[in-house]
């Protein structure tokens, strides 16, 4: 856990999270996406708080993404949101 008074930054992200996570100009407006599709990480959040869905549910309406995709998207939006 990071103390209060530090800076938190995307290079707190580990290496094999951030590889899943890009952000290109014309795919998505920009936003970060799981790489290799237009799934936004604003998208997944919004399903599973807002849909309260779970990462099974966010699985099978999306065969093509893994686990550690959601759980990528999941850790960026956190450390992002921080920021």
């Amino acid at each position: 856990m990071m103390h209060p008074d530090e800076t938190t930054n995307i290079s707190v992200i580990p290496r094999m999270q951030i590889d899943r996570i890009v952000s290109k100009p014309g795919v998505c407006g920009g936003c970060p996406c799981i790489k290799g599709t237009r799934i936004s990480v604003g998208h997944i959040v919004a399903i599973r708080n807002g849909l309260n869905w779970g990462i099974r549910e966010i699985l099978d309406a999306y065969p093509h993404v893994q686990e550690e995709d959601i759980d990528a998207a999941l850790f960026y939006y956190a450390v992002k949101i921080n920021e």
